[in-house]
């Protein structure tokens, strides 16, 4: 139920769309009521809406949300191509959220329905663009595993 987007190169997010409206075409209604949530940074939103929206793709039922993780470091030389203005909603999105990070310089991933003690989080990375690594932490679990 939830997509993490590391940063927006187009070999990560160029494909984006093209499943998000294949399971919505191929599921018809059978989705769960929760929407499927994209995390990923500054950016991610409107690369959905634009795309999505100047493609007049039809969603149906299907519903996503998009929580960008604000003020991932820059590196050093890359010049500033992204300027966010605030836009309409697409008609399949609702309402997501801005994650700033910590005082660790983490970004907490909210938690979702059903989640179960499993919780997220995104720590800065050096690459060529603003990047993130996504933390999978899960509950520990009484019991032994052989």
């Amino acid at each position: 139920s939830r997509l993490f987007i590391p940063h927006l190169h187009g070999d990560l997010c160029f494909g984006l769309p093209g499943p998000i409206c294949n399971v919505a075409v191929s599921t018809c209604g059978r989705l769960s009521r929760e929407p499927l949530v994209l995390v990923g940074p500054s950016g991610l939103r409107d690369l959905c809406r634009v795309t999505l929206g100047t493609t007049y793709c039809r969603l149906g039922d299907f519903k996503y949300q998009v929580i960008e993780l604000a003020d991932i470091p820059e590196p050093a030389g890359l010049p500033p191509i992204y300027n966010a203005q605030p836009d309409a909603l697409h008609m399949n999105e609702v309402p997501g959220m801005v994650v700033h990070p910590n005082v660790a310089g983490e970004w907490e991933i909210p938690t979702q329905p059903g989640d179960r003690g499993v919780t997220v989080r995104a720590v800065a990375l050096p690459h060529t663009v603003p990047t993130v690594g996504y933390v999978v932490t899960e509950a520990t679990r009484p019991g032994k595993l052989d």
